[in-house]
């Protein structure tokens, strides 16, 4: 036989097919607000959504499909009736975190990311109903996506996480607060809650288990990545398509030399396209002291927590 023909192993189809799931996802999102012209309908939390569920199959994620959608929905919906208060705004991250957290406790569902649906309208100053919108709709075909996608990749039905101890949640809150009000203090508000550090602290906080190792690859692959989302963006001259695509390209790099799978940090590249115009060093600098702060108080929480813990038994 003279042509043989070639069959593509499943292992790649399934790599290749998880990628097209996910950043077909994310693209129609930043292809809508090309289209329309509105900032409003871009989402960074909603690349590690897809990111996390499609690519990584995180089952902490996954496993309630229908919570994908309503959990940011609720959120989203609290943080933008929140911002319509006349109060200041350090007051309003925290409703709104006690909120949600309140929210994602009573579902009984962790969700990192909602947390941060529910900060980005206060974070933004958002007054759009395109903002509610976009999370709708795209909330809405991801969980479905997620649903149909379960009987191709099953979702482990045991949930590791320590999340459900009051303790850990109250320390989460507490730690956050308390770094709110000390950037309300400096006025230094443009860093209090830059949401993909907040979802990063939030899982560390309910992981069974927190390294050092851990803590530095995780500050220094979300300031690379808080560098070269901006960076893209302005040397793309604002195109949020393009410079979507390189960094992605580049961040996906970043995380693989780091051999660290971080959902967040995608939701970096998106970010600059939605907040106000700064330089790439002043945003990763930021970035680089956010994540230093709390995930430091995060570490150091933990291990008091396991060593009290330890001499209670």
């Amino acid at each position: 036989m003279l042509f043989t023909k070639y069959k593509i192993p499943d292992t790649y189809k399934e790599y290749v097919t998880k990628h097209v799931k996910a950043f077909s996802l994310i693209f129609l999102m930043l292809g809508t607000s090309f289209f329309v012209k509105s900032r409003e309908i871009i989402l960074p939390e909603m690349a590690a959504l897809s990111i996390g569920s499609f690519i990584y199959l995180k089952d902490d994620w996954r496993r309630k499909p229908l919570h994908l959608f309503y959990l940011p929905s609720i959120t989203a919906i609290i943080g933008f009736g929140i911002n319509m208060l006349d109060i200041s705004m350090v007051m309003k991250l925290i409703i709104s975190l006690i909120l949600v957290l309140a929210v994602l406790k009573i579902a009984e569902n962790f969700l990192a990311p909602a947390i941060a649906t529910g900060l980005l309208p206060i974070i933004t100053n958002c007054s759009s109903w395109e903002f509610l919108a976009s999370i709708f709709f795209f909330t809405f075909i991801l969980g479905f996506s997620i649903f149909i996608n379960k009987k191709n990749n099953p979702v482990n039905s045991i949930n590791k996480s320590s999340a459900g101890k009051s303790i850990h949640l109250f320390t989460y809150l507490f730690i956050t607060i308390v770094w709110f009000i000390i950037c309300d203090m400096y006025e230094h508000m443009e860093m209090a809650a830059i949401p993909p550090i907040i979802v990063i602290a939030f899982e560390n906080m309910t992981k069974t288990s927190y390294t050092i190792t851990t803590l530095v690859t995780q500050i220094v692959a979300m300031s690379i990545a808080s560098m070269i989302g901006f960076y893209c963006y302005n040397f793309f001259n604002q195109h949020i398509i393009i410079s979507g695509a390189a960094s992605f390209t580049l961040i996906t790099l970043v995380l693989y030399t780091l051999k660290v799978k971080l959902p967040p940090a995608y939701a970096m590249a998106i970010l600059p396209m939605i907040l106000d115009r700064q330089t790439p060093v002043y945003f990763t600098t930021r970035t680089l002291i956010m994540s230093l702060t709390l995930f430091t108080l995060i570490y150091i929480s933990k291990r008091l927590i396991e060593n009290y813990s330890t001499h209670q038994k």
